[in-house]
């Protein structure tokens, strides 16, 4: 199975741009993994058309593939991350292809777009940079591998 996560925006914070990066790496031993940064919009008029903007960005990537979108959406669905793994271990044993994530920037993603996710999942109650995010949700995709292979990461 083949992982895309779309971000958008530069991830400016070196550690980040660090914990992302070995990650990445280690997630990419389970699977075909790929982080694709979609360019900050640069020129806008108000909120509205930001996302609009990103939301065309984030299409341009998602064009004629056939995937299962998911996105992170601060009012999407909480789960724990054993249930995260079970999600992940459906899909690879589905025989689904590819799985794209998207994080958007800092105002969120579209309705559109939310509108045509297979899910929506949250992080947390709480509210984090769409930077440091990535982080996280790149860890989150590592256990919910090292769950899936029995690795002793996890610990209940």
């Amino acid at each position: 199975m083949k992982i895309e996560l779309l971000c958008v925006g530069k991830t400016a914070i070196p550690y980040l741009e660090t914990g992302i990066s070995e990650y990445a790496q280690r997630v990419n031993h389970f699977c075909n993994f790929s982080v694709q940064i979609i360019p900050d919009v640069k020129q806008f008029k108000s909120k509205e058309e930001l996302i609009l903007k990103e939301e065309l960005a984030i299409r341009k990537y998602l064009k004629d593939q056939q995937h299962i979108l998911i996105l992170l959406d601060e009012n999407g669905k909480n789960m724990s991350s054993r249930k995260f793994a079970s999600m992940m271990e459906k899909f690879n044993l589905e025989g689904h292809k590819k799985l794209v994530f998207v994080i958007g920037g800092a105002y969120g993603i579209s309705q559109n777009l939310k509108n045509e996710a297979a899910h929506l999942i949250s992080l947390s109650a709480m509210t984090f940079s769409h930077q440091l995010v990535r982080l996280i949700f790149m860890e989150q995709i590592y256990r919910a591998w090292s769950i899936i292979h029995h690795l002793p990461y996890h610990h209940d």
